[in-house]
């Protein structure tokens, strides 16, 4: 159940990656770009731990998260997971997964970068969650027009 699942969540992600693509970024909002990556990355993360799978998600999967990241936050996030003192996962900044992910953008009025607040809910009781401020995401447009993220700063660093 939990593999389909997951194998539903990365058809409709990837499916959504080329109409993305296809606009420009003045038409794609970038607190999406980064919302879409949160939640699939999450639901990544998630499947893989549920299954007991010993993977790095941005390294040992078949998505092109260069879709969603600068070359050099994608080789900072794989050089963090190949390190043996990693305390919190550098995209979630936390030890554990979010069961959801909302984002907002902290300067709109910005031009060129725009940057977007991650927040995470996390269970504190049977049916109660509490929300945490995860990070701060810069984006810029890429050469193409879409957005990616550039930079990555954990709440409280």
């Amino acid at each position: 159940m939990a593999r389909k699942l997951l194998l539903i969540v990365v058809a409709l992600s990837l499916l959504a990656l080329p109409a993305l693509a296809q606009d420009s970024a003045e038409t794609v909002r970038p607190e999406s770009v980064a919302e879409l990556f949160y939640n699939l990355y999450a639901a990544y993360t998630r499947f893989g731990i549920q299954n007991e799978a010993d993977w790095d998600a941005l390294v040992d999967w078949g998505v092109k998260w260069d879709e969603f990241l600068s070359d050099d936050l994608l080789a900072s996030l794989t050089e963090q997971y190949a390190s043996d003192d990693l305390m919190a996962d550098p995209v979630l900044c936390a030890q554990d997964i979010p069961t959801h992910i909302t984002v907002e953008i902290v300067n709109p009025e910005q031009s060129k970068s725009v940057s977007v607040l991650v927040r995470g809910d996390f269970p504190s009781d049977e049916n109660e969650y509490i929300m945490y401020e995860l990070a701060t995401v810069e984006l810029l447009p890429a050469d193409d027009g879409m957005w990616q993220l550039v930079r990555i700063t954990c709440a409280g660093r």
